[in-house]
């Protein structure tokens, strides 16, 4: 529970308003019995004190406002306290997967919209659940002051009864939460199963594996519908258990209660007063037992966020906010994901204004590069400087300002044409219109409030990616960096974006990742890797590439 209510710290004024408003609920509750119910049958029906009636009416009306309003400020309050815990958390989450370091095959997708759930898990247990605990809980403690001092015998008797089977409600709702451990892991499995078969659809059907898949699904599966099935088992338990507690207190305090007015300790009225408030308190232990066990359910997902919330985000390693310029040079540079070393020891310099090309099949490293000289993996030996300044004496951002980067996936974002360009700064129409006619889309868009669906959806393959390219232009940084840029495009587009890098020539230091030659006939240098280290560095005539 204390690891639960951690989570709400921040909130704790709206939770506050809301715990006083059951505390005035319970309070209502256990006045309705002893100011209401004992006066009625004691003074009214048994003395014939029929005056005393209206005041009994005005008294109860009065007990029934205060109750409505401390329900209104337990349900509204709570309920604000949760949808405020929900937009920090979300705004937590986004922020701490955005500034996490990049790392490939990190599930940064996967795990945001894991992570997407649990929040809204935790704010639907916030909103209902917790009100339940603690409204519900504060219900059940007073209804039990108010009995003992209505009378110890009887509410010792009845603790006698009852406490056994709270033991073993105890002892349930630890298999409970063992069992919910255990359908979240095994629904874990059968989903991921599910999302890489499909995400992998063509391999699968290339290779006929479509039986051998099914078998391994139908295992996953079986034991999650297993794990469900005790879950729901044990879960169904606790409405029950909490019925047979009060049903089995019911019983001892009849027995009792009939031995007390035989014996003349207690009146009727008063042990009538006792059993109302008694049956007051059986609706309440029945909710907060369903509410209780929730407990073991939400610990998973509250682990879940406190892990993405405590991913560590980039490590600043300089302060230097100058813009760097000049020469970018790699010495002895070594990089590596965990333990497999990506880039061996790879020493080269691009000098301010050159065009280089970087070559080489997949998994030779260039991707590695690219995230090198962008400081989104840091290299674990070597240097990589500019003008002979090392990367590690600027701070991130001002080091990233020196580049702009065009992906091999534009990248775009859901949003107007207006929104992509100016991802990294604000500009005016007229900025904006320029890069689009640099980068040769000024024939092709004409509304620059034009609204893009999910990656880019409403542009052609080739314009999505000179969109990336007017977005890189207009940060007018020094050096640009292209990342497979006409790799899947067709030969006009390819043909406009060679035109638009042989254009910058001279202007900008321009590195380009490529497959295909064509794309990089006219470059300075060419920097051919395999394997994570670099097998040769051409200076081709103009125009030919060797």
């Amino acid at each position: 529970m204390t690891f639960v209510l951690g989570f709400i710290r921040s909130e704790w004024r709206f939770f506050a308003i809301g715990t006083l408003g059951s505390v005035l609920l319970a309070i209502a509750t256990t006045l309705l019995p002893s100011m209401v119910v004992q006066p009625l049958f004691r003074d009214v029906l048994e003395q014939k004190q029929f005056v005393l009636l209206p005041n009994l009416l005005i008294i109860t009306a009065l007990i029934l406002i205060i109750s409505s309003a401390a329900l209104y400020l337990q349900d509204a309050f709570f309920g604000i306290g949760a949808a405020q815990f929900g937009a920090r958390m979300r705004a937590g989450v986004f922020k701490a997967l955005v500034r996490a370091e990049v790392r490939l095959g990190a599930g940064s997708a996967e795990r945001s919209s894991q992570a997407a759930l649990d929040v809204r898990e935790l704010e639907l247990f916030y909103a209902a659940e917790l009100t339940a605990i603690i409204g519900q809980g504060l219900v059940i403690l007073a209804v039990g002051i108010a009995l003992l001092i209505s009378s110890p015998l009887l509410t010792l008797g009845l603790v006698a009864v009852v406490l056994p089977l709270i033991f073993f409600s105890n002892w349930l709702a630890k298999k409970l939460e063992t069992a919910l451990s255990d359908v979240q892991r095994e629904s874990a499995l059968a989903s991921g199963l599910l999302s890489e078969a499909l995400s992998k659809l063509e391999v699968v059907k290339a290779f006929r594996a479509e039986n051998k898949l099914e078998q391994t699904f139908a295992g996953v599966n079986q034991r999650t519908t297993a794990a469900m099935t005790r879950r729901s088992s044990l879960g169904a338990l606790n409405a029950p258990l909490a019925q047979l507690t009060a049903g089995a207190g019911i019983v001892a305090l009849l027995g009792l209660g009939v031995l007390e007015v035989q014996a003349g300790r207690m009146g009727l009225a008063a042990l009538t007063s006792y059993l109302t408030q008694l049956a007051l308190g059986i609706a309440p232990i029945q909710i907060f037992a369903r509410s209780f066990a929730r407990l073991a359910a939400i610990r998973a997902p509250a682990s879940n966020l406190q892990t993405v919330l405590e991913m560590p985000p980039e490590t600043e390693t300089g302060n230097l906010e100058s813009i760097p310029s000049g020469t970018l040079k790699l010495f002895y540079l070594s990089a590596s994901y965990s333990t497999a070393i990506a880039l061996e020891e790879i020493s080269f310099e691009i000098p301010k204004g050159s065009f280089t090309a970087i070559i080489g099949a997949s998994g030779s490293g260039k991707t590695t590069l690219t995230r090198v000289l962008l400081r989104l993996l840091e290299p674990i030996s070597g240097t990589l400087s500019i003008n002979h300044t090392n990367a590690k004496m600027f701070s991130l951002a001002a080091w990233r300002k020196a580049f702009s980067f065009v992906p091999q996936n534009p990248s775009l974002f859901p949003g107007t044409i207006r929104d992509n360009l100016c991802l990294a700064q604000e500009a005016t129409d007229a900025e904006l219109w320029t890069v689009l006619a640099e980068a040769g889309l000024r024939p092709e868009i004409t509304d620059l409030d034009l609204m893009l669906g999910e990656n880019g959806a409403g542009l052609s393959g080739g314009q999505q990616q000179r969109l990336a390219i007017a977005r890189a232009l207009l940060c007018n940084s020094e050096i640009l960096i292209f990342d497979e840029p006409t790799s899947s495009l067709d030969h006009q587009s390819e043909s406009l974006i060679k035109l638009l890098i042989e254009n910058l020539r001279g202007k900008k230091t321009i590195i380009v990742i490529a497959h295909r030659l064509s794309t990089i006939e006219n470059a300075d240098q060419i920097i051919k890797l395999e394997q994570g280290t670099i097998v040769s560095i051409d200076h081709p005539p103009k125009n030919q590439v060797q």
